[in-house]
């Protein structure tokens, strides 16, 4: 078994925060007409045809599976790290020549619409049954069948996916339902709750829990879940990064939290066993990241190679256990499912990925300002 990734501390969605994704997104409306989609070439070979530039997080991928990939094909993998998907979208709207990279599932039908993307031939993919029939056409615009549709042919396959659910101390907080109302109920846990300060993130769990769909969110009911930050603000921790510091630090009792970053923590913390973790009846609030081509890779075969290295069976065991976060495909979920048998609270029935409304809503360009007007009010209003 693969030894599990050196933990940090930080979550690879640590730094996406409601400000700055509004500006990326706000950004990528300027790139490409927002209502069709410009001709994308299409990368439909596995033959490598030439090194591979990744562009990705540090400590995401397994070194072994690279190594290995590097041996098979006598390619070498030179890997460029970016810490925040702002950054990632820039580069590769500046056609920077990398031929590989992650598009988060909230982003990536504003990047196929500005033309930063290639299409792929999933039928060259030799390992592409592995992937989840329900991401064939990828869930992540809840209520939006078509943008579904679009995206499809340039996700070349999904990866690491997000469940965002609730930890909690048991020794200090006693009362847990199963709900994000959770949050706002603990007065046990007064001084140590912590909400995300990430705008995208915490008003999708506020309005969730307020019985709404974010993607039919209009001022009032951003208004509401806004007024419903503000409420129990003197009783919180503060707002924290999307990530375990504060659980690794003892300041919080009760946090949100990913279950992939959940279970590396449990592994590497004193006294795991004072921590839970429940998903919530409401949402899952799933995103994922994709391994995309873009359209300025120069290298498209390679690239095209190492999707169908990560789908294999035995590199997707070794780079699950590596990153502990759970992968839409049969063996990526088994693994998970492996792993978190300590913790079954970890677990969760993968039929959820199904529903779209388990998915954190992109937001529209034209909305943002609405967003980040009712987000302001909920931090200082």
């Amino acid at each position: 078994m693969n030894t599990l990734r050196p933990h940090t501390g930080l979550s690879r969605r640590t730094f996406l925060g409601g400000t700055a994704a509004a500006a990326a997104m706000i950004g990528l409306s300027a790139c490409g007409n927002s209502t069709s989609t410009p001709t994308a070439k299409t990368a439909n070979s596995i033959e490598p045809d030439g090194d591979l530039n990744m562009f990705g997080y540090s400590e995401y991928i397994s070194p072994d599976v690279i190594s290995g990939f590097e041996k098979e094909y006598g390619v070498s993998v030179k890997q460029t790290y970016f810490s925040t998907p702002d950054e990632m979208i820039a580069k590769v709207a500046a056609k920077q020549p990398f031929d590989i990279t992650f598009a988060p599932s909230e982003r990536i039908h504003r990047m196929v619409q500005s033309g930063l993307l290639q299409q792929v031939d999933h039928d060259v993919l030799t390992h592409y049954d592995e992937v989840l029939p329900s991401f064939h056409i990828p869930p992540y615009n809840p209520g939006d069948d078509e943008a579904n549709k679009l995206i499809a042919p340039y996700v070349g396959m999904p990866y690491a996916t997000g469940a965002v659910g609730l930890a909690w101390r048991t020794d200090k907080v006693t009362r847990m339902s199963g709900s994000f109302n959770d949050l706002w109920n603990q007065s046990e846990a007064n001084g140590h709750t912590y909400l995300w300060d990430d705008m995208l993130m915490t008003m999708q769990t506020a309005l969730v829990r307020l019985g709404h769909r974010p993607a039919d969110a209009g001022e009032k009911e951003l208004t509401e879940a806004a007024e419903s930050i503000a409420a129990i603000r003197g009783d919180m921790g503060g707002f924290s990064g999307a990530d375990t510091q504060m659980i690794e630090n003892g300041q919080a009792w009760i946090t949100p939290v990913y279950a992939g970053d959940m279970f590396v923590v449990l592994n590497t913390i004193a006294n795991p066993d004072r921590w839970k973790f429940q998903t919530n009846k409401e949402s899952m609030l799933f995103n994922a990241d994709n391994l995309v081509v873009p359209t300025a890779a120069q290298h498209p075969g390679t690239a095209m190679a190492f999707i169908d290295w990560m789908l294999a069976p035995e590199n997707m065991r070794r780079g699950v256990e590596f990153n502990g976060y759970p992968v839409p495909t049969r063996t990526g979920m088994a693994t998970f499912h492996s792993l978190t048998e300590k913790y079954p609270w970890l677990a969760f029935d993968e039929t959820l990925f199904e529903q779209q409304d388990q998915w954190v809503t992109p937001i529209a360009p034209k909305d943002f300002p609405m967003w980040q007007q009712a987000w302001t009010k909920a931090k200082n209003g």
